[in-house]
């Protein structure tokens, strides 16, 4: 806030910083007492603290955040968003082919940096569908086994049982599924120092020169491989993982051949959870505009399933729960970099994806 204009001090920005005419000030009060040594040693000063702030804008708007009046919303707005990415960081991990508790962990990091180094206050980061498909879909393509990590073996039509099927025998899942994460952090790496280069070099025109119907048709078509990926958890038998359409569905080991092979609870509770999502979401859209509090679409089914779980016993009746997850945060470690040449390119798809969605949503909210 500015002093008054019959302050003879140098008028101040909320925060303390000196504003334009301060700096004016300064400069011609130097010039006139001899002190141009003075307004010039301050020249620098001011201008590497403008490119601090340009670096991490937090240092603009923190100064001036009013605890008393934006605090209270803020807190619900993250406790919301908390609540919310703890069943969304599982599943999207289940969707990259990682462990659930990964989902977790990189649900965590991506919030709190966002909310330093953020420049829209629209955006949230962490996992989301389509980049987790392209993680799977990428290390799949570049011959690491996505169904290493799976919590559940693979049962082949004939009934055999298969841990790994794509390494195969002669290699435990453990280690499979530890070279499949690591795999996933050295492209996650990569893909961030991709983001680095594209905004150092303000690449963001790319988000407006690219076609909205190759936007649209990209989407729908991860819509689709996502909704169809996902189709294992409504059947309750594990289909294998393939980069080809046809042999996904229609192959000896894909779906329709083994729709006999359906666990019909799990098709209900499913079912019945699909239906819930459905219906509370149109209750929000009905009943729920802002200014109201909507519904927790996605809480809500997580706690009903849960105590059907715990009343009905649905795990001792074959519906497949998460189970155990370990607590505490693993040891950062740096992932063996061997792989880098064949990680290349999927990482850097994943970054232009990403890079050009989220520019995209920030331009059209802001």
């Amino acid at each position: 806030m500015e002093s008054s204009a019959d302050d003879k001090s140098a008028p101040l920005l909320a925060g303390g910083e000196p504003s334009a005419a301060a700096y004016q000030q300064m400069e011609d009060g130097g010039k006139s007492r001899g002190g141009g040594r003075a307004s010039r040693a301050s020249a620098p000063a001011t201008g590497c603290m403008e490119t601090l702030r340009t670096l991490i804008p937090s240092l603009r708007w923190l100064p001036l955040y009013d605890p008393s009046t934006q605090l209270r919303d803020d807190l619900v707005c993250g406790l919301t968003l908390g609540v919310m990415l703890i069943p969304q960081g599982m599943a999207y991990a289940t969707l990259a082919g990682l462990s659930e508790v990964s989902g977790l962990y990189a649900s965590m990091v991506p919030m709190v940096v966002y909310g330093f180094l953020g420049t829209s206050k629209h955006m949230s980061f962490g996992p989301f569908a389509l980049i987790s498909i392209l993680v799977s879909q990428g290390l799949a393509g570049a011959g690491f086994d996505d169904g290493a990590c799976s919590t559940k073996p693979l049962t082949k039509a004939n009934g055999t049982p298969t841990m790994c099927p794509v390494t195969g025998v002669g290699v435990t899942c453990a280690i499979a599924c530890a070279e499949y994460e690591q795999a996933a952090s050295l492209m996650s790496i990569m893909a961030g120092v991709v983001h680095v280069l594209l905004c150092a070099l303000r690449l963001d025109v790319l988000a407006t020169v690219l076609a909205d119907p190759v936007m649209t048709g990209f989407t729908t078509a991860a819509a689709f491989i996502i909704g169809t990926s996902q189709m294992s958890k409504f059947v309750g038998f594990k289909i294998e993982r393939s980069l080809s359409f046809m042999e996904k569905w229609f192959s000896k080991e894909g779906l329709l051949p083994r729709l006999g092979d359906t666990h019909w609870l799990t098709l209900v509770v499913a079912v019945a959870g699909l239906v819930l999502l459905i219906v509370l979401q149109n209750l929000n859209r009905k009943y729920c505009k802002p200014p109201r509090v909507p519904i927790p679409t996605q809480l809500v089914a997580v706690v009903l399933g849960i105590v059907a779980v715990l009343v009905f016993k649905l795990d001792e009746h074959g519906v497949e729960v998460i189970g155990h997850i370990d607590g505490g945060l693993p040891r950062p470690t740096l992932p063996p970099l061997g792989n880098f040449s064949v990680l290349l390119g999927p990482a850097i798809v994943v970054a232009f994806i990403s890079f050009i969605i989220n520019t995209s949503i920030a331009k059209v909210c802001d």
